[in-house]
């Protein structure tokens, strides 16, 4: 992929540690492709209107917030960890699944499988529970906890509660899927 030298996306953009946002800096004339006074014009028109401005602010369909730098297009969470450590060689995961949430301190480097495993209810197509990895069984009049990865699902038990089927997919998710399991209670990560 033809990347831009984070170096270079340090001298466009700030970064805000504590919001996660990124701000296109100023702009001087070396920046433009006219010579002379039309770079000075193209220079003086672009900050008028951009520096200082919020940078990535477009938001696409999966909840990732986008932007352009020279007419090619990042994700906002990519950029920001390229302006810290370089460009990834794989994904890059939201620890908290919130795609808004870009403070580097969020942000891990991630296979596919690890980010898929991190992923909120959208992964889940039985809406009959609100917890993730839960659902209702008509058949055995019970909740029913289990945890999906790499294409094989692992059961965790059938459960009068709701709530205590959730904690038991919780458990066996921590033990599949490790730090980048998604849980219903994070708060009992460590529990």
């Amino acid at each position: 992929m033809n990347q831009i030298a984070p170096d270079i996306l340090r001298q466009l953009l700030r970064y805000d540690a504590e919001t996660g946002k990124l701000f296109w800096r100023e702009r001087g004339p070396e920046w433009f492709k006219s010579d002379g006074q039309g770079a000075e014009k193209a220079c003086k028109k672009w900050n008028t209107v951009w520096a200082g401005r919020e940078a990535f602010t477009a938001v696409g369909k999966s909840g990732h917030q986008t932007g352009a730098v020279f007419a090619k297009n990042f994700l906002k969470h990519r950029v920001i960890w390229a302006m810290h450590y370089g460009w990834p060689e794989d994904l890059i995961d939201h620890i908290d699944g919130d795609p808004g949430n870009n403070r580097i301190e969020n942000l891990r480097p991630a296979n596919q499988g690890q980010n898929k495993a991190n992923a909120g209810k959208r992964w889940f197509r039985n809406p009959s529970s609100r917890y993730i990895g839960v659902s209702w069984s008509r058949k055995e009049r019970k909740w029913i906890a289990q945890v999906g990865h790499a294409g094989t699902t692992s059961r965790a038990g059938c459960f009068t509660c709701e709530t205590t089927a959730a904690i038991a997919r919780d458990r066996l998710a921590k033990d599949i899927k490790g730090e980048f399991a998604r849980l219903n209670f994070p708060e009992l990560r460590h529990v």
